[in-house]
């Protein structure tokens, strides 16, 4: 599940924001949450996304690219005729990231 800017993104502007010090995004797996910051014009914009515990575990995430995408990689097996149902809740807010609480708040009320 991904999240994808504009087109019209200021590359130079755009920052990844993760749950743990020293982020490993290249080989890290089942972060809880991961946030963008992006720039359109003079607006700035805060993204999150937020993991569910009842989606599958070992998912990856991108985010690290310049033109301000990024979202999780689940992996699954899934036999002929299985159906998957994935959760994830987004953030969206104008004027940057929001608090790190309210990402905290956040997860709490959507993962119970």
């Amino acid at each position: 599940m991904h999240y994808r800017a504009p087109q019209e993104v200021i590359a130079a502007k755009t920052n990844y924001y993760f749950p743990v010090a020293k982020p490993l995004p290249h080989k890290d797996v089942d972060y809880p949450w991961v946030g963008m910051t992006y720039a359109l014009g003079e607006k700035t914009f805060g993204v999150v996304e937020i993991d569910h515990p009842a989606n599958p575990r070992g998912t990856r995430w991108s985010a690290y690219r310049d033109y301000a995408r990024f979202g999780a990689y689940p992996r699954a097996n899934l036999k002929k005729g299985e159906t998957l149902s994935l959760k994830y809740r987004f953030l969206v807010a104008r004027g940057g990231l929001v608090a790190t609480e309210v990402i905290q708040a956040e997860q709490a009320a959507f993962t119970g």
